[in-house]
């Protein structure tokens, strides 16, 4: 049988899901050589009207005697509009492979990446920490969605914080964690770049050294705080009648000590000074440039 092409533009959760499953499981069985290509809808899009993430699947069909398959793919991409005309050509694919348990297939688009992520993954999830029915615990929450940064809590303002039991006296370290660049990363590889669901969380590979550090602890306070410093709150008058007070955090004000945080947790997973610059640096164009406050 000769060799034949496919090609096709699906939601990012297609390649990002567990319930999508089945149809990545197809794609990487019936194709020989498979691409995929991220991107975002913020700041510009591929498509005027489609207001969601999407991603480009190119494969290659298998010959009847191909025993290899091989998947790559880009980053999570995010453009200016003045950009479009040179998006495909200014693409770069790396190996990739689908995460066992999300089942989502990871967003690379450099060796860096790979290379990092092979050392996070030398430790176990989060879920392995934390505690068990019986043990002494806390709760904080995490914010649900957003699109340039991760925020995290001690108290429940909306719907959108979704509670998470934490050992008892490691709250801020772990608020430290997934407030951090190093986690917002990881989020990006392997989600629909908006949603924080609960395996999201669960499965970030946790250095067990992360959760005692007491410099994480003093760090995470400061975030707090600073959070607090600059956050506005708002009256919302909706549609039943009701009246409600939002607060609404600009995080990317406090990034000086995310990034703090970063150098602090990046000593853990033992990462290079090259690997740990590109995490603080990560996507920072867009996450700065005016685009970098998410509100609540």
């Amino acid at each position: 049988m000769g060799s034949a092409r496919l090609g096709v533009i699906v939601p990012i959760s297609s390649v990002s899901t567990p319930r999508m499953t089945p149809m990545m499981e197809f794609m990487e069985k019936a194709f020989h050589q498979l691409w995929v290509s991220n991107f975002a809808v913020r700041p510009a899009k591929l498509f005027t009207g489609v207001d969601m993430n999407l991603s480009i699947l190119i494969g290659r069909h298998a010959r009847m005697d191909a025993s290899a398959h091989y998947l790559y793919s880009t980053r999570y991409n995010r453009w200016n509009e003045s950009a479009r005309d040179s998006l495909f050509s200014a693409l770069s694919y790396a190996p990739s492979l689908r995460h066992p348990a999300t089942h989502a297939i990871f967003k690379f688009g450099s060796t860096v990446e790979s290379a990092l992520l092979k050392k996070m993954q030398m430790q176990k999830p989060l879920s392995f920490s934390l505690p068990t029915k019986n043990s002494h615990s806390a709760k904080i929450y995490y914010h649900s969605g957003g699109r340039y940064f991760r925020k995290c809590i001690e108290q429940k303002l909306s719907n959108e914080y979704k509670e998470l039991p934490v050992r008892l006296g490691a709250e801020k370290n772990v608020i430290s964690l997934i407030s951090s660049t190093l986690y917002y990363w990881y989020w990006l590889l392997e989600s629909d770049c908006y949603h924080v669901t609960k395996t999201d969380v669960l499965e970030f590979p946790v250095h067990p050294a992360v959760l005692s550090d007491s410099k994480l602890i003093e760090l995470g306070s400061n975030l707090l705080a600073d959070l607090e410093k600059n956050a506005v709150v708002r009256t919302r008058h909706r549609k039943s009648g009701e009246v409600v007070q939002e607060v609404n955090y600009y995080v990317g004000k406090s990034k000086g000590l995310i990034d703090l945080i970063d150098v602090n947790i990046a000593k853990h997973y033992a990462l290079t000074d090259e690997e740990t610059d590109f995490i603080i640096n990560y996507d920072i164009k867009y996450r700065m440039g005016g685009a970098g406050e998410e509100e609540e």
